[in-house]
């Protein structure tokens, strides 16, 4: 009976889809003005107010176009800023003294419906064949029988925050003589943390194992947090001319930054989560029981969450924060030459400090057997998200600078760096992320930054041909100077060393739910001869640890594929009557159609492990006619 009475209500609901689609076209999708739950017959979706008040439930089948408008849509992110700053100068004798302040207050609304109208996927499990589950099953033929393989719904997320930011300086150019100037600065920072208007946000607090509370701000005005205060950052710099043509500089200063985001994996001590913020996930075992039955609908009761579910995902965060800041120094030596040309020999440094990590304080202390959900620190709790001011960071580099002034229709400039770049946080880049294996040792995710490149050079030039009107040869207007007159030609040349990665296991070992790593027993680096896509690391090289230990791969211990690039622009300039110029411009990126291969996959216990599937753009030529006047 209860078969029949789903396929009824599907045959219904398709039949108004159709017909949905039919007469309203576009607006079974963004923008929408009608609230359709009602009219197609969907049930169980709850009174969120103007989060749902309109569109209707999403519906997924796999091969198949998405009905139903998008989730998390609309997405509203918004953000004011007011900035009040102003400064004085004032020459004294050799100095040159500056003072100044700054005040920057940002208001930001986010606010995302999620899946506060519910969605529904249908993966095609339930209309496969037991004889042939591989070979059969169709989504589409699921949304027909109404048996959903996921049923999501929940609340929509976001938050009103405020932040306040105040900054003053001092600052004196010291002209010692015409050879020797000295920089000498200092600068005050005060960034603080959000707090929060018409929003509920909360933080967990832990008192032991088994007993929490949630806290809330007291006020709009309240934080929940200590502003550090005592943020003055120094600045030093020095030029002094040696000779006529040679300049040696250097300088160091300290800069204290903003979190990347003001509130959302920010530095906020408020977070916008459970139970405020909820996302229920109807669970299904894709043979016997669907995650939910179109023609019931979402169970009575999931929303608004009154009280925290077991395994929620909580945030909890210290009240004082130190503020990340970043030091920077460098030393350069510049000379110039014969034929308009400039040498510049430099050091760079760069070390950052406090720098913010998001770590899951619920993670097992220890590897080991046994359910994960019980070992964990707080056993209420699946992952607790803790921002720690744990990460580091150290940049070294030397570069070469060469630089050929324009001069005589040419130029040309190239540029040469060796650097290091090392750091604890995993960041990501290009998806290059490696993942905290032990979040109570933060020592053992130490290596090359994601974004490390040992090596790089640059080439560009431009070169005006000696051709036509206002140039050496065919100095005249006429048919030689509109066929051979105002060519130009440059390009940029550009070489790589390849990016650092990590080799990795997705079989969990270490039982704690975090990613895992392989135990290094050889080098894993092939030879240039040896290397190929198919094969671009020795997967042999590293084995699978001992059951419940951490392998002992280091982070970023292995580098992919080096980059090689030409971009190449050929252009001409015909004038007209003195008052029009018509430039043609022909691009060439990649003119070489060389490949930038991705990273390898790096899990070493798969069949694919080594092997590079992926790689950049390949050649792109675009053309271009402007008429300047």
């Amino acid at each position: 009976m209860a078969g029949s009475l789903n396929s009824t209500v599907s045959s219904s609901l398709s039949n108004e889809l159709r017909f949905g689609f039919s007469r309203i076209n576009g607006l079974l999708d963004i923008p929408w003005t009608e609230n359709y739950f009602e009219r197609f017959g969907l049930k169980g979706i709850p009174n969120l107010g103007k989060d749902n008040d309109r569109g209707f439930t999403r519906f997924s089948p796999i091969g198949y176009s998405e009905v139903g408008p998008r989730n998390f849509w609309p997405n509203q992110n918004n953000i004011d800023v007011i900035h009040i700053g102003d400064s004085i100068l004032k020459i004294q004798g050799r100095h040159f003294l500056k003072a100044g302040f700054e005040f920057r207050r940002e208001d930001m609304y986010r606010r995302a419906v999620r899946f506060t109208r519910g969605q529904y996927a249908f993966d095609g499990a339930f209309s496969q064949s037991p004889q042939s589950r591989g070979n059969t099953g169709d989504g589409l033929a699921d949304m027909l029988l109404g048996w959903a393989s996921a049923a999501n719904i929940g609340t929509a997320n976001g938050e009103t925050a405020v932040v306040l930011n105040f900054a003053a300086f001092l600052q004196d150019d010291w002209k010692i003589s015409n050879r020797l100037t000295l920089n000498l600065g200092l600068r005050w920072d005060s960034i603080g943390q959000p707090s929060f208007r018409d929003t509920p946000v909360s933080r967990v607090e832990f008192d032991s194992p088994t007993q929490f509370r949630i806290v809330e701000p007291k006020s709009t005005g309240d934080c929940g947090c200590e502003i550090p205060r005592a943020n003055f950052a120094p600045r030093i710099g020095l030029a002094y001319q040696a000779t006529p043509k040679t300049v040696i500089r250097t300088g160091y200063g300290t800069f204290f930054g903003q979190a990347d985001h003001i509130s959302h994996d920010g530095s906020a001590s408020f977070f916008h989560q459970p139970p405020d913020w909820t996302e229920i996930g109807l669970p299904t075992d894709r043979l016997r029981a669907p995650a939910a039955f179109v023609a019931t609908g979402f169970p009575a009761g999931l929303l608004p969450a009154k009280e925290l579910r077991p395994n929620s995902v909580g945030r909890a965060a210290y009240r004082r924060m130190p503020t990340q800041y970043s030091m920077q120094w460098f030393f350069d030596v510049q000379r110039e030459l014969p034929l308009d040309t400039l040498v510049t020999l430099s050091y760079i440094g760069n070390g950052s400090r406090h720098l913010h990590i998001f770590s899951n304080y619920n993670q097992p202390l220890t590897p080991g057997p046994g359910g994960i959900p019980a070992r964990r620190p707080f056993p209420f709790f699946s992952n607790v998200t803790l921002p720690q001011a744990l990460g580091d960071s150290n940049y070294q580099a030397f570069t070469t600078k060469v630089e050929k002034r324009y001069s005589k229709g040419f130029t040309v400039l190239t540029a040469y760096t060796w650097s290091h770049a090392i750091d604890n946080v995993d960041e990501t880049y290009n998806g290059n992320s490696a993942g905290y294996p032990n979040i109570y040792d933060i020592s053992g995710n130490r290596g090359s930054s994601a974004y490390d490149r040992r090596h790089q050079l640059i080439v560009s030039t431009v070169y005006d041909l000696p051709f036509g009107k206002g140039r050496r040869w065919l100095n005249h207007a006429g048919p030689a100077d509109w066929i051979l007159g105002g060519w130009q030609v440059g390009g940029i040349v550009s070489s790589r060393s390849g990016l650092p990665f990590t080799p990795a296991i997705t079989a969990d070992i270490t039982n704690t739910g975090t990613p895992n790593r392989p135990d290094r027993v050889g080098s894993g680096a092939l030879s240039g001869s040896a290397r190929s896509i198919a094969r671009w690391f020795d997967t042999s090289a590293f084995s699978l640890p001992a059951q419940f230990t951490y392998g002992n791969t280091g982070r970023g211990i292995l580098y992919g594929p080096p980059a090689r690039n030409l971009d190449l622009k050929i252009g001409k300039n015909f004038y007209v009557r003195e008052r029009f110029r018509i430039e043609f411009r022909a691009e060439m990126f990649n003119f070489t159609n060389t490949p930038a291969f991705a990273l390898p996959d790096r899990n070493v216990n798969l069949p694919q492990g080594g092997r590079i599937s992926a790689a950049g753009e390949p050649r792109d030529i675009q053309l271009g006619v402007k008429l300047n006047f």
